[in-house]
């Protein structure tokens, strides 16, 4: 009788500890995966049952502050395309979500930046279609975009200098292209004060968005030496030398005119 009153004891109170335990209410994060654009933002919130946890109580990371960035009540902000994971601490225990900040463009696929390398190097590593080669310039089809007539790879005592991108001539184009480089390089600097570009984050290349009346809409990559000058300082007369076109039947043609 004894060992049967001390049964229902033990059942008692291991019902009454199960019972506390569905009451403990459960501590989430508002979403552990999150989409975003490098112009749009996301509230994250930790919720304890139906009660948010107060924002003074949680300590909000990003793991890439560089692609995603996170303020102390936890209002994330999309700054270039990638992936970063978001923590959220909140009384000893991590909450995470994983952030992916996507693209609107994918225009064109960047080529790679060898710069220093001889041409034989380019030559062998990029995988278009060559068009024509001078002594200091090489001329490839668009790299794999209707969008893009030519990629123009310019030379000096035979090493890499600048990569030059020949869009289309169009105001739709120009659009899209802005946004391409705005969600890739966030930082544009002008250390002239009258011709910005958009930088990369360790400050080694630059990207100018420029047009011509002889040559259009183009796009050019290049090094950022010490001081803030570019590694071509008279880029837009080379590009305009390498891409001069002859007028053919009121178009322009992709042939070189000279080299440079």
């Amino acid at each position: 009788m004894k060992k049967a009153n001390l049964l229902q004891l033990l059942g008692a109170v291991l019902l009454l500890n199960a019972c506390s335990k569905d009451a403990e209410p459960e501590t989430i994060i508002n979403k552990s995966v999150v989409i975003i654009n490098y112009d749009t933002e996301h509230q994250f919130t930790i919720t304890k049952g139906e009660e948010s946890v107060p924002i003074d109580l949680i300590k909000w990371t990003s793991s890439d502050p560089k692609v995603a960035q996170i303020s102390a009540n936890g209002t994330l902000k999309g700054r270039k395309i990638g992936p970063t994971l978001v923590k959220g601490i909140y009384n000893g225990r991590e909450f995470l979500s994983w952030v992916t900040v996507k693209p609107y463009s994918t225009i064109y696929k960047e080529p790679d930046f060898l710069f220093g390398s001889d041409k034989s190097t380019v030559k062998f590593k990029v995988l278009g279609l060559l068009k024509e080669e001078g002594e200091s310039v090489l001329v490839y089809f668009g790299g794999g975009s209707s969008k893009v007539k030519q990629e123009v790879y310019l030379f000096q005592d035979n090493l890499l200098l600048a990569i030059v991108l020949d869009f289309e001539d169009s105001e739709s184009v120009k659009k899209e292209v802005e946004t391409f480089y705005k969600e890739r390089y966030p930082l544009i600097i002008s250390p002239d004060k009258t011709h910005p570009f958009f930088a990369t984050d360790d400050l080694s290349m630059a990207i100018r968005l420029d047009s011509s009346e002889s040559i259009g809409f183009y796009v050019s990559y290049t090094k950022i030496l010490n001081g803030g000058r570019l590694s071509a300082d008279i880029e837009r007369d080379r590009v305009e030398q390498a891409l001069l076109p002859t007028i053919c039947s009121g178009n322009k043609s992709d042939i070189l005119r000279r080299e440079l």
